[in-house]
């Protein structure tokens, strides 16, 4: 295969973030019962040098908060950034289902 049809079948990661549907279940808070959340967000997806940078080059900070808020997208258009200071501050199980997504 030469390098022109490897980046033709998608060998390289497009800037674009890709719509992804997730259910997220949970306890509601008033109410105290179990309750699931059906959303779309949208993942950007990250190159592997991207990647290596985030993982190798980010000190003591959490690497699954450090992902979530460089991959994950909200709003309808998928503009809407989660810092990483959010991210940080996640349900357990809410960046469990972000994990999933992006993976």
């Amino acid at each position: 295969m030469d390098l022109a049809a490897l980046k033709a079948r998608g060998g390289l990661i497009s800037a674009a973030p890709v719509p992804k549907d997730v259910e997220w279940t949970h306890t509601d808070p008033e109410t105290g019962e179990k309750v699931t959340d059906k959303f779309t967000v949208h993942i950007l997806r990250h190159s592997y040098g991207a990647m290596e940078r985030m993982v190798l080059g980010e000190g003591d900070r959490s690497k699954g908060a450090l992902l979530v808020s460089s991959c994950m997208r909200f709003g309808g258009a998928g503009d809407e950034v989660m810092s990483y200071e959010d991210a940080y501050q996640l349900d357990p199980g809410l960046a469990a289902v972000f994990m999933k997504a992006i993976n």
